[in-house]
């Protein structure tokens, strides 16, 4: 696990865990990152995978990230977001870890 961002004694941890899903913790409050909205937005759009990879220009790498829930750069965010004329929390938001819960307790966490 990598600490991010130091302060006053809080640091924001950032990892992926095994089961490839992202996640941030501060406190003792766990989050993941979710691409669903992106989802819910091509279906919106008509637009199929394959559709957004080759107008974005990104990976199916990126793409097969996208699908686990897994990190991804910004430059693909931005990508995706330029191509769906979209801003940020149109396509990503972050919630709360109900499997890391019963793991508050962690160091650093």
């Amino acid at each position: 696990m990598q600490k991010i961002c130091g302060g006053a004694g809080g640091f924001l941890e950032y990892g992926n865990r095994r089961d490839g899903a992202s996640d941030f913790c501060k406190g003792n409050g766990n989050m993941k990152v979710s691409y669903k909205k992106l989802w819910k937005l091509l279906i919106d759009k008509e637009m199929m995978k394959k559709d957004l990879q080759s107008q974005a220009g990104i990976s199916w790498t990126s793409v097969t990230k996208l699908l686990k829930g897994e990190n991804v750069g910004m430059e693909v965010l931005m990508k995706i977001c330029t191509v769906l004329d979209c801003n940020i929390g149109d396509i990503v938001e972050f919630v709360k870890d109900k499997d890391s819960e019963s793991d508050s307790g962690r160091e650093g966490c």
